[in-house]
This record gives C-alpha cells, sequence and structure tokens, in this order.
C-alpha cells in the first residue's frame, strides 16, 4: 500500500506544473458538444474519486446497504455496476 500511495503522489508532483500552467481557456476548452473539457474530466475523475471513497468505507460496515438506484444513474457501454 507504501508503494501505490507513492506512487500515486509521484504522478501528481509530475502533473501539477502541466496543471498549473494551464489557462482557465484551455482548461474549460470543449472541442465538441459530445466531448467534455479538461476541467469537466478531472472534475469528474475527483467526484468519482470521492463518492468511491466513501463508498468503501460504508462497505467496511456490515450493516450498511449499498445500493444504486439505477433509474437516476446514467448507464452506458463504458460503465459497469457492481451491487448486491
Amino acid at each position: 500500500m507504501i508503494s501505490e500511495s507513492r506512487s500515486l503522489r509521484e504522478v501528481l508532483q509530475r502533473a501539477k506544473p502541466a496543471l498549473e500552467a494551464m489557462s482557465e481557456a484551455e482548461a474549460s476548452e470543449k472541442v465538441g458538444a459530445e466531448v467534455w473539457s479538461k476541467k469537466e474530466i478531472l472534475g469528474h475523475l475527483i467526484d468519482s474519486a470521492a463518492n468511491n471513497h466513501q463508498r468503501f468505507v460504508r462497505l467496511q460496515d456490515p450493516a450498511e446497504r449499498v445500493s444504486i438506484d439505477r433509474k437516476s444513474t446514467r448507464l452506458n457501454s463504458s460503465h459497469e455496476w457492481i451491487s448486491r
């Protein structure tokens, strides 16, 4: 686990200068109507990581039930959901 944490820290340190050098306009630029901007992609990754972390914490409690409301979740072929 320590090596994974170290690897992640190194990736973030290498990416930081490029992210800091990026202008707001470049981060927000969309090359097409159906294409996410760099800013939207990063926001999605952060949001997904926070939600997944919360799920992993809740899964440690056997009394906690984890479910996915499939009616409110947009599913497509690039997503696979695992639920009980």
